[in-house]
């Protein structure tokens, strides 16, 4: 959640001057993420020569910096959520020289320790956000290794590390895309989402592969229309919508376009929306893009259901994706000739034909299952067999 605030809190005894109550820097702000926290805060509140027992009631913490350690390095801790978190508390848990224990106990169970730290770990989460993080300093940064073991990567895992040491640097046009798509989906359907999820959306199973692709690259405007063509010598006329005479944009495809395609399916697809019971604001860029990771309420619909979403994210995406394909053809294969378009029954029945394969696709999906229940039903209600 983006409001989300966590908490650490380190319990030395009752109205003991060491005891701690800290906000957890970062942006992951989550109870596993205040936990591993809370290790680092003690580690580096107790003296290196003096005993440590860490007492905790987080058995993702103990089995984090214990059993499962050694495969997170061996990875070089590639896919490993809150690894700067755990990275700092095994530096610090590295560097001392006395003996440092850890034991777990059961949380809300009365543990006056556990108690108390909760308690301290609620202070924590309402003290302010810790701006500018500071990075590991060297002499706790040589407790860790350095890189991967080749033994223990696949040829994929070994690219995706490569990748995540490379600086990716801001996309500022995909941020403020993504930011734009967020806003439009919370505002006209009430459905508060993050960037985070509008991003995990676009692999959802609702929407084929070339569907997923075309999303992803609009938000990142990947697609060679508009603006694109203007720095490239004797190609600028390209940036122009021959239909329209202003410049190309994927939105401008999507919603705006006057050239037969975008009004006449945006018509049939609320249309049928309509009849499932949908009343929906009218269409949007943002709405289009954010249609995977959105839910409707009974402010839109009169049966809030997985179904009900599972149909809104199908037609609009199949729909959109319709659209950009008529408009490859149109600008591609016909070369902007008007009197070779698609006239308007032909843009329908291209629809329909779309709508009608992607529902088939869902309904033999669907039946395989049901049949296949069916069938161990009624096998089993046969009994035994007599011979």
């Amino acid at each position: 959640m983006p409001d989300a605030a966590a908490g650490s809190g380190v319990w030395f005894g009752p109205d003991h001057q060491h005891n701690i109550s800290a906000r957890v820097p970062g942006e992951t702000q989550s109870n596993q993420a205040a936990e591993v926290y809370a290790v680092t805060l003690a580690a580096g509140a107790v003296p290196k020569h003096t005993p440590l027992h860490v007492v905790t009631d987080s058995k993702y913490t103990l089995d984090g910096l214990t059993v499962n350690l050694p495969q997170w390095e061996d990875c070089g801790w590639l896919g490993v959520a809150n690894a700067a978190l755990f990275q700092e508390a095994v530096a610090w848990l590295r560097s001392r020289t006395a003996v440092t224990t850890l034991r777990w106990v059961k949380g809300h169970d009365g543990v006056p320790g556990n108690e108390g730290a909760d308690a301290l770990a609620k202070r924590g989460a309402g003290m302010p956000d810790v701006v500018g993080v500071e990075a590991l300093p060297p002499s706790l940064r040589k407790f860790l290794p350095i890189g991967a073991k080749l033994a223990a990567l696949t040829q994929a895992k070994a690219y995706r590390w490569i990748l995540n040491l490379k600086d990716k640097g801001r996309c500022v046009t995909s941020e403020r895309n993504a930011l734009r798509v967020v806003a439009a989906v919370s505002e006209d359907l009430h459905c508060p989402i993050s960037e985070n999820r509008l991003w995990r959306a676009f692999r959802s199973k609702d929407l084929g592969r070339k569907i997923r692709i075309f999303l992803w690259k609009s938000v990142h405007d990947a697609y060679r229309v508009g603006q694109y063509w203007r720095n490239i010598p004797q190609c600028e006329h390209r940036a122009t919508c021959d239909a329209c005479g202003v410049e190309e944009s994927m939105e401008h495809i999507l919603t705006e376009c006057d050239a037969p395609g975008q009004r006449i399916i945006w018509q049939l697809a609320w249309t049928m929306l309509e009849r499932a019971g949908l009343k929906l604001p009218d269409v949007s860029y943002g709405l289009i893009l954010g249609a995977p990771a959105s839910s409707l309420n009974e402010n839109f619909t009169t049966n809030p259901s997985a179904g009900t979403n599972r149909l809104y994210r199908i037609v609009l995406t199949e729909s959109a994706y319709l659209i950009w394909t008529l408009r490859c053809e149109r600008v591609i294969q016909l070369e902007n000739d008007p009197e070779r378009w698609r006239p308007p029954k032909a843009v329908a029945r291209a629809w329909l034909a779309c709508i009608r394969k992607r529902m088939n696709v869902d309904w033999m999906l669907t039946r395989v299952k049901t049949s296949s229940r069916k069938s161990m039903i009624d096998i089993r209600s046969r009994g035994p067999v007599k011979t």
